[in-house]
């Protein structure tokens, strides 16, 4: 069975965090020019990211992290943003697998599109 690379790249990012420092001086390259996290990211990064790359999206938890594979981030983060954007009610979430608060699998988030995060464009 052959494992999709952002599966691989999943999967190292979630064994490979524990192991660096919350100062970021754990590095790993999954090629040679891109890095998987070199520095500790922050969950304001990871909603701003999700912000732009999914605005007026409906995708599964699944899908979300296959589709983002490439950032510096590992599921607790995603838990941790799709909730934040969701008591902000800036994604709407449909729980197929998760209990009532929690996020994963096939639950459907729906990022709502537009500018619903700080008015920056509301004129």
């Amino acid at each position: 069975m052959i494992v999709p690379l952002a599966r691989r790249s999943s999967i190292m990012k979630e064994v490979m965090w524990p192991l660096g420092d919350e100062m970021g001086t754990f590095d790993y390259s999954a090629t040679l020019q891109q890095r998987l996290f070199s520095q500790t990211p922050t969950l304001e990064k990871l909603i701003d990211y999700l912000r732009q790359h999914c605005s007026g999206k409906t995708l599964t938890f699944e899908q979300l992290r296959e589709e983002t594979w490439d950032s510096p981030f590992i599921e607790k983060h995603y838990r941790e943003a799709v909730k934040k954007l969701e008591k902000c009610g800036e994604v709407r979430v449909v729980r197929c697998e998760s209990k009532k608060s929690g996020v994963s699998g096939r639950d459907r988030i729906s990022f709502l599109g537009g500018n619903r995060h700080g008015g920056l464009d509301e004129n």
